[in-house]
């Protein structure tokens, strides 16, 4: 809250007082307290309260925690203030799923999963959607490459700076294909500089999470048929400047990971010779015209290279490698899966007049529980 306070002291050009008396004034003067959540609490400060974890490992935890919250909170107002710098933050919202409504019976039958990966300008406070059925893609790597590489290209021409933050699923985002997509775009579109910054792990909570409170509040009292439904729940959601909503099909997913093997061809070693340890990783750099990467483990840090072989062909005459489509066709979901969705829709629960849709969707005889290793892998620890 003090950094709040400081940012919009600054954006107002008014003075402002020191930490210690605005926390005096706070418990002092107003009748207020700070909620203490029940569950989502850190593991590692759970771990440190119970006396497993040192000290000396918990301050670090704890300085790292305040440093990207600051790092944030920097950004933010550098964004206000310059015209050609953009910051955003992205997360996935937790599964929704379809069909939706307040029928007991529902709890019991398999329902489609639905994604959707939210982008928050922390600038200007526009909210957008990317929104897919597991029909037509999972939640990994190439996924959400895609939806962020949609993002950036459809940022305005005066803007050559870009600032990303996410919290450090691997398999989602702190990986080399992410960063593949990164580079492929400062060398296409008109960005200079991308940078991605990290969360502390178990205090990932940013801007963009009160998308999903704010969809999540709408839906509790709603009724979704098809995912097509969640598209205007979600439009609706925000009654001023709404949410812009973009629908994605299994056509319109990039493979990154072969992009990486054409872009990237050293992930493993930086340029002291050092071994990449992709799960500390709290910042990430590219830069147009440039074909290293660049990283830190601390946000205070200095960025040190990733240098990529050299090639005979020169930066300027070497082509950008041409993206590829992921999937020819919709992903199968499980037999049981499509079982119970048709029985829905032939007892009424989901309107009869979807059953075309669901009665459409690719099924196959493998097993549920296949089903989920396979998405545990797409989510593995470190890409």
């Amino acid at each position: 809250m003090f950094n709040l306070y400081k940012e919009k002291a600054f954006l107002d050009n008014e003075p402002m007082v020191s930490e210690y008396v605005y926390r005096d004034i706070f418990n002092t003067q107003y009748n207020l307290s700070f909620f203490h959540p029940k569950k989502d609490k850190c593991d590692l400060c759970h771990r440190y309260d119970s006396d497993l974890v040192e000290k000396t490992e918990y301050d670090i935890h704890q300085e790292n925690k305040n440093l990207s919250n600051s790092e944030k909170a920097a950004d933010k107002a550098r964004a206000h203030a310059e015209k050609d710098f953009h910051v955003c933050a992205f997360d996935m919202e937790q599964v929704l799923h379809v069909p939706h409504s307040n029928v007991g019976q529902l709890y019991y039958l398999r329902k489609l999963n639905v994604y959707n990966c939210s982008v928050y300008s922390l600038g200007n406070k526009n909210g957008t959607c990317f929104v897919w059925s597991e029909a037509d893609g999972k939640r990994g790597a190439c996924e959400i490459g895609t939806a962020m590489y949609q993002y950036l290209r459809s940022l305005p021409k005066h803007i050559n700076h870009v600032v990303l933050y996410s919290d450090t699923c691997a398999g989602q985002n702190r990986n080399r294909f992410f960063v593949s997509m990164l580079k492929y775009v400062v060398a296409t579109e008109h960005i200079q500089i991308i940078e991605q910054k990290f969360m502390e792990k178990g205090h990932s909570h940013m801007e963009v999470d009160s998308m999903h409170a704010t969809i999540e509040r709408k839906k509790k009292y709603s009724t979704v048929s098809i995912p097509r439904d969640f598209y205007m729940l979600m439009r609706m959601a925000r009654s001023s400047n709404p949410y812009t909503v973009i629908p994605l099909e299994f056509s319109d997913f990039l493979d990154l990971k072969t992009l990486q093997k054409n872009e990237l061809s050293n992930t493993r070693s930086d340029a002291s010779g050092q071994k990449v340890s992709w799960l500390k990783i709290k910042a990430i750099c590219v830069k147009k015209g440039e074909e290293d990467f660049y990283i830190k483990y601390r946000l205070d840090g200095e960025y040190v290279a990733v240098t990529q072989p050299s090639t005979r062909q020169s930066a300027k005459s070497k082509k950008s490698p041409k993206l590829t489509q992921l999937y020819e066709k919709p992903l199968e979901i499980t037999k049981e899966k499509k079982k119970d969705l048709l029985a829905m829709c032939k007892s009424g629960i989901i309107p009869r007049e979807y059953h075309t849709f669901y009665q459409d969707l690719p099924c196959s005889a493998k097993q549920a529980t296949a089903q989920v290793l396979d998405e545990e892998e797409e989510e593995g620890e470190e890409v």
